[in-house]
């Protein structure tokens, strides 16, 4: 797969040096871009203009722009690695979920680089341009009736009814699928056990996380460290924001999108024109 590994400081290296290795041993075509947003702005513009991957891999540290960014200029998949350059990579991974609607990233833990070559080798063997054919929301039975999981159903079911893209709601996984998988965030436990963790490894599926905070606790500061507490404990997890169902919705249509069959809908999400 033609992959865009793209960083912003030698400071990383720790991260992109092993990140392009295990890359290119598992058959990827690499290219290798370092870029500061901040410092080199036009560089970068330029860079992205002529980009002809098919999926971009972004690190950054503390402020960790440069993944949105990329995202906010292309269509294709965007993954964001959150480099703990500070405070274990909590203020990273932040920036780099917490994409408005229309723009997303697929945010790794901090640091956790091998989880975004697990998703590309998933990604090759489902080949989504042919299998995708609905999408797979995955939430414990017992929470559907919480008014934060009514709010992201509600949420879901607007982007289906633009896409008309089927919606299967279910409390498992579902074998051989791309499954975006709801998790509620128990502030005071948030290393509880969970009912669902990553794809086993060597399947033929991906799961796509997103944290689930009722509307006082999204407010909270506190429960942003009960996210990152959460995302710490599920090993090669791949995450969107807080709430934003219709992000991972959207970075599912992307993977599925080789053959430009969710180009238009995918611009006009991006230019504020579709809600969610």
């Amino acid at each position: 797969m033609k992959t865009l590994v793209m960083f912003g400081s030698k400071s990383d290296a720790n991260i992109y040096e092993p990140l392009k290795s295990r890359l290119l041993n598992e058959g990827h075509e690499v290219d290798f871009r370092m870029i500061s947003v901040h410092r080199s702005p036009e560089l970068l513009e330029r860079e992205l203009a002529k980009v002809d991957a098919q999926v971009v891999i972004a690190g950054a540290g503390l402020a960790a722009h440069l993944p949105g960014v990329i995202a906010a200029k292309l269509l294709i998949p965007v993954i964001g690695i959150p480099c703990a350059a500070a405070v274990g990579g909590l203020d990273a991974y932040f920036a780099i979920s917490q994409m408005p609607f229309g723009i997303p990233v697929l945010a790794t833990a901090p640091d956790a680089y091998g989880s975004a070559v697990d998703l590309l080798s998933r990604w090759g063997r489902l080949d989504l341009q042919y299998t995708f054919d609905s999408f797979n929301i995955v939430m414990e039975r017992h929470k559907r009736g919480l008014p934060h999981f009514q709010m992201l159903l509600t949420r879901a079911q607007a982007i289906v009814d633009r896409t008309k893209i089927e919606m299967k709601i279910s409390d498992r996984p579902v074998e051989n699928a791309l499954n975006i998988c709801l998790v509620d965030i128990n502030e005071q436990d948030p290393e509880a056990p969970m009912p669902y963790g990553p794809a086993a490894r060597g399947s033929d599926e991906i799961r796509i996380f997103v944290p689930a905070l009722s509307e006082q606790a999204y407010r909270e500061a506190y429960a942003g460290v009960a996210v990152i507490r959460r995302v710490a404990t599920v090993p090669g997890g791949i995450w969107t924001g807080i709430n934003n169902v219709g992000n991972a919705m959207l970075a599912a249509l992307q993977l599925a999108n080789a053959q430009g069959a969710h180009a238009a809908f995918l611009t006009n999400a991006k230019k504020g024109y579709i809600h969610a």
